[in-house]
C-alpha cells in the first residue's frame, strides 16, 4: 500500500522558506505555508508570499495558491503548495501535520510561539534542537550552510550580507524612517547609482551603486523604521532576480534531511 504523503505546514513564506517548499513538493510532500496579510518578503519573485498578492505565484514549475484553511485539502489536491492569511496559526494549527518549519526568520530564541506535541523543524538563528525544536537548519552561509542539527544550536545572526564582487551591507537597502513604503523600480530592472528606487516615510531611497532590482518590497502603507526595503545585486544579469538563491536550496535540503531523520519522509 502507497504511503500517504507527508503534510507539512510552513511558517513565513518569504525567500527561504519558498526554498524550503521547493524542497518539500520535490520529495512529494503536501505543503501550506502561513503568512501575514502583508507580507514583508523583499525577494518576491522567488517568494510565494507574493500569492497573499496577486492570488498565485508560480516559481518554475511550482505554483502557490492563496486560499483559506478551509481550502487547504483543494489546493493539495491540485499538486500546489496552499498559501493562507494566518500568521498566528489560528486556523492552522488546528489541523493535522506530519510537521511544521517555522521558516520565519525571526532571529530570537526568546519569541517563539510553535504548536506543541509534533515534528518542530527550526530554521535559522535563535532555534536549539530538544528545547525550541525537534532539529534546526544552519541558514548563515559557510561550511555549515543547510547542516542539520540535532543536538545544539544554529549559529548567531551576523547580521552581515554575503558581499558579492566587493558589495556587502550596501547591497541590502532600508527605509530610513518609519511610514508609507512605495516602490519606483521593478524586481529585474537594472538601475543607475543615484537612481531613485522608492520612498519611504517621506524619504527618498536611491541606489548606492549601478546594479540589478534582485528584490523589492510591495508597496505598504506603513513599515518601521529600518524595514528591509530591497535587495540590489552588482552582477547585471536580469535572470539573477527570478531564481532562487543557492542558500534557500541548502536549507530546503537541509529541511528534507531533518524531516528524513525524524522520520517524517
Amino acid at each position: 500500500m502507497e504511503r500517504a504523503k507527508a503534510r507539512v505546514l510552513i511558517r513565513g513564506a518569504g525567500d527561504l522558506a519558498s526554498g524550503v517548499a521547493l524542497a518539500l513538493q520535490a520529495n512529494g510532500a503536501c505543503v501550506a505555508m502561513s503568512e501575514a496579510a502583508r507580507p514583508l518578503a523583499v525577494r518576491l519573485s522567488v517568494s510565494f508570499a507574493q500569492a497573499v498578492y496577486a492570488g498565485s505565484h508560480c516559481i518554475g514549475q511550482v505554483c502557490a495558491e492563496l486560499c483559506t484553511a478551509e481550502g487547504v485539502a483543494e489546493v493539495f489536491g491540485r499538486g500546489c503548495v496552499a498559501v493562507v492569511v494566518d500568521p498566528a496559526l489560528d486556523k492552522l494549527g488546528g489541523l493535522l501535520w506530519d510537521a511544521i518549519v517555522d521558516a520565519r526568520m525571526l532571529k530570537d530564541s526568546k519569541r517563539r510561539d510553535n504548536p506543541e506535541g509534533m515534528v518542530l523543524i527550526g530554521l535559522g538563528p535563535g532555534f536549539e534542537a530538544g528545547r525550541n525544536c525537534s532539529a534546526a537548519v544552519e541558514t548563515n552561509r559557510g561550511p555549515h550552510l543547510g547542516d542539520v542539527i540535532l543536538q545544539g544550536s544554529t549559529e548567531a545572526d551576523t547580521g552581515a550580507p554575503a558581499p558579492v564582487l566587493g558589495k556587502a551591507r550596501e547591497r541590502v537597502l532600508y527605509n530610513p524612517q518609519a511610514g508609507r513604503f512605495v516602490p519606483l523600480v521593478e524586481i529585474g530592472t537594472i538601475v543607475e547609482e543615484g537612481e531613485l528606487l522608492a520612498e519611504a516615510g517621506g524619504e527618498a531611497v536611491r541606489a548606492p551603486f549601478t546594479g540589478l532590482v534582485r528584490g523589492m518590497l510591495h508597496a505598504q502603507e506603513y513599515i518601521p523604521a529600518h524595514t528591509k526595503i530591497g535587495d540590489l545585486d552588482p552582477r547585471l544579469d536580469p535572470a539573477l532576480a527570478f531564481e532562487p538563491s543557492d542558500k534557500a536550496a541548502a536549507a530546503g535540503a537541509g529541511v528534507v534531511r531533518a524531516l528524513q531523520a525524524m522520520g517524517v519522509f
